[in-house]
C-alpha cells in the first residue's frame, strides 16, 4: 500500500485528528460516517501522480475502477451544519489569515452553481479565509441545492447567497445577470471591504494558494484581467444586429448600434476584476446604458465585460490600453482560468470533453499544477475523483507550507495588460 500522507502536512493532520476525536462524542454515528466519507483519503500517491509516475497513475486508475465514489446528497449538508462549529472544525476550514499581507488584501469570490453541493463545499473550503468575501449564486431551479448551500453559508459571517436569483438559459441574459447579482451585493453591502473580484463556477478548483493569488493581484495593481478581442467579435455580429428575447430566440427586428460609440469585443464571462471596475459596472452611465442594450443581444456574457474593458475612450478603471493587435496577442495569456477547449491543438485533454470543454482527469494534474493560471475549469468530481482529491491535497499542502511556493512573479509582471495599464491602484 502506498503512503497516503507523503504530500500532506503531518502536523496539520495531527491537529485535525485530535479535534475530530474531541468532537466525535457530540454527533451521532450516522453523521460521523458522513464526515468520514467527506474527509476520506484515497490510498494513492498524489505526489507521484503529479510527477507523472506511470505506476502511481496505473494504481490510481485501477483503484477508481474498483471503488466507485459515493456521492453525498445535498440534504445531508443541512444536517451537518446544525452545529456550525463542529462542521467547520471537522471540515478543516481556516479560522484566521495566514499572513498580514493576506489580511490586508481581502478578495471577493463568486461561486455560480446549480448542482453538486458536495463539490461546491469542497471548492469553498479550498478558497475560504475569514478576511475574504464569498457570494454564492444558486440557479433559480435548484431548490434542494439552494437550501443546502444556505445552511452552509449561515455558518460563516463572510459567506452569503446573492440577494437576487436568476433563471439561467444558455446564451440568454441570465448567464450574465447571475454575476451582476453578486457584484451588486458586494458594491452595495460590502463597499470598500475587498480589493478584487474573481468569478467562479462550482466546477472549478484553485491552482494557486490564497497567498499566491494575493501576490498576483498586487502585481496587477488595479488592472483587470478580462480577455477581449475585436477581431473575434466581427464574425458574431448576428448576436447584436437583431433583437433577441429572454429565451435566446432571434427576432427579425434590426437593433441599434451599441451606445457611446463602443466597439464590440468577444471573450468569456470569467476574469479578474478590480473593485473600481466593478463599481464602474454598477454605477457608471456608460456601463448601465450598455447593459440595457445588451439585454436584447445573444450571449451577452461573452461581450459585456469584455467590451467595457477594451474601449479606452470610456476610461474604465483598470481597462486594457492596447491596440486590437495587442488584444489578440494577450488573449491566450489571460490568467484567470486554465480551460482546454475542443479546438485547442496546443494542449491535450487527458480527461474527457463535455460540450467542447475538457473535464480534467488525473493525467492532467502535471499540467495544471505547473500552469500560471489561478483556477482550473472544469472538474466533475464523479469523473476520475482521485484527480480532484489529489489537487485538493496538493493545494492544502502548499497553503500550509508557503515555502513550497514556486511562483514565477515575472510571468505576471510581464503580462501585457499590466505593462500597458495605467496602474490605477487599489
Amino acid at each position: 500500500m502506498l503512503n497516503v500522507d507523503d504530500d500532506l502536512d503531518n502536523k496539520h493532520k495531527g491537529v485535525i485528528d485530535r479535534e475530530h476525536r474531541g468532537d466525535s462524542a457530540q454527533i451521532d454515528d450516522r453523521l460521523e460516517e458522513i464526515y468520514r466519507r467527506l474527509n476520506h483519503t484515497d490510498p494513492v500517491d498524489c505526489a507521484q501522480i503529479i510527477n507523472k509516475d506511470e505506476d502511481a497513475i496505473t494504481h490510481a486508475q485501477n483503484y477508481m475502477r474498483e471503488h466507485k465514489q459515493a456521492i453525498i446528497s445535498d440534504n445531508v449538508f443541512v444536517e451537518l451544519t446544525q452545529n456550525c462549529e463542529i462542521f467547520k472544525t471537522r471540515r478543516g476550514y481556516h479560522t484566521k489569515p495566514l499572513s498580514a499581507i493576506e489580511n490586508k488584501f481581502p478578495v471577493a469570490f463568486q461561486i455560480a452553481m446549480y448542482r453538486d453541493v458536495e463539490q461546491v463545499e469542497r471548492l469553498l473550503r479550498a478558497i475560504y479565509f475569514p478576511q475574504n468575501l464569498y457570494c454564492i449564486h444558486v440557479e433559480m431551479m435548484s431548490h434542494e441545492a439552494y437550501i443546502a448551500i444556505s445552511s452552509i453559508a449561515a455558518c460563516f459571517p463572510n459567506v452569503f447567497l446573492s440577494s437576487k436569483r436568476t433563471k439561467v438559459v444558455w446564451g440568454a441574459f441570465g448567464n450574465l445577470e447571475l454575476y451582476l447579482n453578486c457584484m451588486s451585493d458586494l458594491v452595495m453591502f460590502y463597499r470598500g471591504r475587498w480589493k478584487y473580484f474573481i468569478n467562479l463556477t462550482g466546477q472549478e478548483f484553485p491552482l494557486k494558494t490564497n497567498a499566491e493569488i494575493v501576490a498576483i493581484l498586487r502585481t496587477l495593481n488595479g488592472t483587470n484581467d478580462i480577455a477581449g478581442s475585436e477581431s473575434a467579435a466581427k464574425g458574431l455580429t448576428y448576436r447584436w444586429n437583431f433583437l433577441w428575447d429572454e429565451n435566446r430566440h432571434m427576432q427579425p427586428i434590426p437593433k441599434q448600434p451599441p451606445p457611446h460609440n463602443l466597439v464590440m469585443h468577444k471573450g468569456t464571462v470569467y476574469g479578474v476584476f478590480s473593485r473600481r471596475f466593478v463599481e464602474f459596472l454598477m454605477e457608471d452611465e456608460v456601463a448601465q446604458d450598455f447593459l440595457d442594450w445588451c439585454k436584447t443581444t445573444a450571449n451577452p456574457d461573452e461581450h459585456f465585460f469584455n467590451t467595457l474593458n477594451h474601449n479606452p475612450h470610456i476610461n474604465a478603471p483598470g481597462q486594457f490600453e492596447g491596440t486590437s493587435f495587442q488584444e489578440d496577442a494577450h488573449r491566450p495569456n489571460s490568467i484567470s482560468k486554465a480551460v482546454i477547449w475542443g479546438d485547442n491543438k496546443n494542449r491535450h485533454c487527458y480527461g474527457k470533453f463535455v460540450r467542447t470543454v475538457c473535464i480534467y482527469g488525473i493525467k492532467d494534474l502535471p499540467f495544471l499544477v505547473q500552469s500560471p493560471y489561478l483556477f482550473a475549469n472544469k472538474f466533475d468530481y464523479s469523473f476520475e475523483p482521485v484527480g480532484y482529491t489529489c489537487l485538493e491535497r496538493h493545494m492544502l499542502k502548499k497553503t500550509l507550507n508557503p515555502e513550497l511556493s514556486n511562483l514565477d512573479m515575472s510571468h505576471y509582471e510581464n503580462l501585457l495588460n499590466v505593462q500597458l495599464g495605467r496602474h490605477n491602484g487599489i
